[in-house]
């Protein structure tokens, strides 16, 4: 969808859309069991706000947006050490879309109980339980992955919104509640929702599975 100043994301819509290729590719497997466990992987910059009941409070600004460029400068000026986040502070992170955020559109943030990856984002409606994946924190160029801890200082900067509880990759994290998936029976509540994470690690993991030898770029 446009807001007016790009191109963004309806996490709903996305959601459904990543529902029905599920329900699709199940149908044509020719599976006559349910699925036993549903898992995400993407890009971590983009997300938006939900709140207590998980609703988006906002449009998902994509990674490749610039429009926060003029946030930019006064947050590099706090002199967080990109060697302890993993990650320059830039127009395409996180951060910056907060400050954006925060100066355009501050109700986004304010209404939120919880900041969700887009990435993360069906797998937390699917089983309602809020999360970040751990390797989707550093691309908010927030987060300390030395210490496994967020910068607070520049969360407080930014007026960043709450934060999920930060999980790694193949964390079981609750079962499918309800929803397209149960009603196609795809799912079962018995299905476990399990964490993914940003998809140049997950790729890696599994084309090594297949292929222990295999040199990914």
């Amino acid at each position: 969808r446009s807001d007016g100043g790009g191109t963004v994301t309806d996490a709903d819509t996305l959601t459904s859309v990543l529902e029905d290729m599920i329900i699709e590719g199940w149908r044509r497997h020719g599976r006559s069991v349910a699925l036993r466990s549903i898992t995400t992987a993407g890009i971590g910059e983009d997300g938006i706000g939900v709140g207590a009941d998980l609703a988006p409070t906002g449009l998902a600004i994509p990674w490749f947006d610039t429009r926060a460029n003029s946030e930019v400068p006064a947050l590099q000026a706090l002199g967080v050490d990109p060697r302890r986040t993993g990650i320059v502070i830039a127009a395409d992170r996180t951060v910056a879309k907060w400050a954006w955020l925060r100066r355009h559109r501050p109700s986004e943030l304010d209404g939120a109980a919880h900041w969700i990856a887009l990435t993360d984002y069906p797998a937390v409606r699917w089983s309602g339980i809020p999360f970040m994946s751990l390797s989707l924190a550093p691309r908010t160029a927030c987060f300390d992955i030395s210490n496994g801890r967020w910068e607070e200082a520049l969360l407080e900067r930014v007026g960043a919104p709450t934060l999920p509880p930060v999980l790694p990759a193949g964390t079981a994290i609750g079962g499918v509640r309800s929803g397209a998936l149960i009603e196609a029976g795809a799912a079962s509540p018995a299905a476990i929702i399990a964490v993914g994470g940003h998809e140049n690690p997950v790729a890696d993991k599994m084309v090594k599975r297949h292929d222990p030898r295999a040199s990914v770029g």
